[in-house]
């Protein structure tokens, strides 16, 4: 029994007409003769009366009728609901929502998919920029905000944003004088950092510029999240190496000044496991690439 069978017959039941019906579903009558037949022989009962006074409808065709009123716009309704699911516009995504990507790109991104694919329900997932990748890992969330790089071949990347790193420095310090500032002149200062770990690697680019400039830093206290380690600059307890979206921490008692180096910057990205196949995650990826991020200098 095929769906379009029962399409026809709804067609004939309510028109009582094969010629009527024909010309109201798009075929030509012999046709439709033929897969009504067929599925009375399926059924294995009569559901029409045909003579040369035209077409009635039987108590089994009528039995039919009224189950098929009900039933027959739910199962075109749960058709167009897969077929949307297929492509995406449908079905719930999880996403990670925490760190410095919710006071920057993240709203636009998501407002942008809303957009486009409001009836995909969307999870945001309170999780740390320092916790994201484990949690994509352990499929907690389908798509996070990460810094990178990302050592993991599970993992898939698109870059969203470049942003220059900038030194949050206690208010009064003597590097506040400068408009700039060189990773060589924070040599005598002590450091704040964020906990080094497998799945975030903002602690070993700040390793890595201070090394460069010749020196290791003094680190006095590894802290997350951002704001955290920005609360602790105020409180003068060290200089953190930050990203510039940081700057939207508003404290009288901070101070932030850009660095100098070239390679003194991060890259923001979009991550997903290679293995989701969800449609409503392609989707996402592919509305979400074409939403142009200005770059922070």
């Amino acid at each position: 029994m095929e769906l379009r069978q029962l399409r026809y017959f709804m067609a004939v039941a309510e028109e009582l007409s094969f010629v009527r019906a024909a010309k109201r579903v798009g075929i030509s009558q012999p046709p439709l003769s033929r897969q009504i037949a067929n599925l009375e022989a399926e059924i294995g009962t009569t559901l029409f009366n045909r003579n040369k006074h035209g077409v009635t409808i039987t108590e089994a065709g009528t039995a039919l009728h009224q189950e098929l009123r009900e039933i027959l716009p739910r199962l075109e309704g749960a058709i167009k609901t897969t077929q949307r699911a297929a492509k995406g516009q449908v079905g719930t995504l999880a996403l990670g929502f925490g760190g410095s990507a919710v006071y920057t790109f993240t709203p636009a991104l998501l407002r942008h998919f809303r957009r486009n694919f409001p009836d995909v329900e969307l999870s945001l997932r309170n999780v740390p920029v320092t916790s994201q990748l484990d949690a994509l890992l352990d499929q907690r969330i389908d798509i996070g905000f990460i810094i990178l790089p990302v050592d993991n071949d599970a993992i898939a990347t698109r870059v969203l944003l470049r942003d220059k790193l900038t030194v949050a420095l206690p208010s009064g310090h003597p590097l506040t004088r400068q408009k700039t500032i060189s990773v060589n002149e924070l040599s005598g200062s002590d450091f704040l950092v964020f906990p080094r770990s497998r799945n975030f690697g903002f602690y070993n680019k700040v390793i890595d510029l201070c090394t460069h400039a010749g020196f290791m830093p003094n680190i006095v206290q590894d802290i997350s999240p951002l704001e955290s380690q920005i609360g602790l600059v105020a409180a003068g307890v060290g200089v953190a190496i930050v990203p510039s979206v940081a700057q939207k921490f508003r404290l009288t008692e901070v101070e932030f000044r850009p660095l100098r180096e070239r390679t003194a910057y991060v890259e923001f990205a979009m991550a997903w496991r290679k293995s989701n196949t969800s449609p409503a995650v392609r989707a996402f990826i592919e509305v979400v690439s074409k939403v142009k991020i200005q770059e922070r200098q």
